[in-house]
């Protein structure tokens, strides 16, 4: 039996890399989870990232069949979410690959995607005084590069990411979050535009990058009516 996470992945290390030895690991894991401190969704989500990593993703496929909620889209939804908000750098890869397409932009329970999750964490380092920049980034950036999580997705209160990082003085990952995309068009829902919370988060540096891309984001679209409403028109014979 293990008592924690950390147990249980020392030993799985030291399993020879073969098939008889998965078999192993696969009937070992439920027992794991009947001693676990940890919530069962996040601890069986933990594993099978761990597997995905360490032992290939053929196991992380029949690690699917068995434990967790007893349904494969959620272990896989468990899995992608846990990594990304454990800020697992080394086991995203695997994931994304594997699950990132049908998952990423999933709405939980409680009505929110995995970026916003993110973001909600990120403030909660800020919170405690911890640097939300170090260790933040680099996971960030994956979830919008190579997972491409939707940037304009909205959470449960009505805001976009882009109008929550804002008013959380993250202008790291405001910058990121209009490098992939995200517009600043968008109001919540008590009418309070994008540009109205860089107005009001008292960051000039934060201002100054949302009005650049609002009027950039202005111009493309101008740019594209104009095309579609005179350069594209055919021209009538007669």
């Amino acid at each position: 039996m293990y008592q924690t996470i950390e147990e249980f992945y020392m030993a799985v290390k030291g399993f020879p890399q073969t098939a008889k030895e998965d078999e192993r690991l696969i009937k070992l894991i439920p027992n794991y989870f009947n001693v676990t401190t940890i919530r069962q969704q996040e601890c069986w989500a933990s594993t099978l990232a761990f597997c995905a990593a360490c032992r290939g993703p053929h196991l992380m496929k029949k690690l699917l069949h068995i434990g967790g909620t007893g349904d494969q889209n959620d272990n896989a939804f468990y899995a992608l979410r846990t990594a990304f908000l454990y800020r697992n750098a080394w086991i995203l890869p695997y994931l994304i690959g594997e699950f990132g397409k049908n998952n990423i932009d999933r709405v939980d329970g409680d009505g929110q995607t995995i970026l916003h999750q993110f973001i909600t964490a990120i403030r909660k380092d800020h919170n405690e005084g911890k640097d939300p920049h170090i260790g933040n980034e680099t996971v960030f950036e994956m979830l919008l590069r190579e997972a491409k999580a939707n940037p304009n997705s909205v959470g449960k209160t009505g805001r976009t990411a882009l109008m929550r990082t804002i008013e959380y003085d993250l202008k790291w990952a405001t910058d990121l979050l209009l490098q992939h995309g995200a517009k600043t068009f968008p109001c919540d829902p008590n009418g309070k535009s994008t540009l109205d919370y860089a107005r009001d988060c008292g960051d000039a540096d934060i201002l100054k990058t949302v009005e650049w891309y609002h009027q950039k984001q202005m111009d493309d679209l101008v740019n594209t009516l104009t095309g579609v409403t005179v350069k594209n028109v055919p021209k009538i014979k007669f």
